[in-house]
């Protein structure tokens, strides 16, 4: 599979999502569970550098986010993302195993729209999702 994946159909409300995790597997997963929610505008990243790029060329409306990524990890995609007036609007959510408080806080701060922590219950991934694509 590309880094950067062909778009399939149109979405629901037409929103484009960005799934960045460097585990294939939680892509993947993350990817048929939109499928089953009806959103099929996703493209997915399995490097934040190339997450980057694809966030500027494609312009997703959300970003679903795992924080620990080697070359660039979530804190810091969060933190370049909201310093790019052009890219300070896109929503993020973030999609961790990570339970740590401070962690967690940490991405908060650094401009997450919201978390949720792994292993991801669908209904609570779908809405989420659905509420902040609203």
């Amino acid at each position: 599979m590309s880094e950067a994946d062909a778009e399939a159909g149109s979405s629901k409300g037409s929103e484009r999502i960005l799934v960045v995790d460097d585990r294939q597997s939680s892509v993947l997963l993350t990817r048929r569970l939109l499928g089953k929610g009806g959103y099929t505008k996703v493209r997915s990243a399995t490097d934040s550098r190339a997450a980057m790029a694809l966030v500027r060329s494609w312009q997703p409306a959300l970003v679903l986010l795992d924080l620990h990524m080697p070359h660039m990890g979530g804190t810091e995609f969060l933190e370049r993302l909201r310093g790019d007036e052009h890219l300070s609007g896109v929503k993020v959510l973030v999609v961790t195993a990570d339970d740590d408080p401070e962690a967690l806080q940490r991405a908060r701060s650094a401009g997450a729209s919201g978390v949720v922590t792994k292993p991801v219950d669908a209904a609570e991934l779908l809405e989420r999702v659905g509420a902040l694509l609203q």
